[in-house]
């Protein structure tokens, strides 16, 4: 989901549709914050996620079942964004 340069991404925000998800099933998402401790948050069926993509490191985690989520970027305003 890497858009490349110049990345516009702001803010990510995630609606997990999970129903039943265990543990064990995989699909977490991990965020590491700048010089701190990563951390992992289940796909849980309505949880809301929101970040700020353009500081955060992420990942999603290996799954081992269907993983299913509505994703939405919100874009920084054109001459707000970092083009190195």
């Amino acid at each position: 989901d890497n858009p490349g340069r110049p990345n516009m991404r702001k803010v990510t925000c995630l609606l997990y549709l999970n129903e039943g998800w265990k543990e064990g099933d995989g699909g977490e998402l991990e965020l590491v914050p700048f010089l701190g401790k990563p951390v992992v948050i289940e796909p849980r069926m309505n949880r809301l996620v929101l970040f700020r993509s353009d500081l955060v490191l992420h990942r999603v985690l290996p799954n081992m079942e269907a993983r299913y989520c509505l994703t939405i970027w919100i874009d920084a305003e054109e001459g707000h964004v970092n083009r190195d």
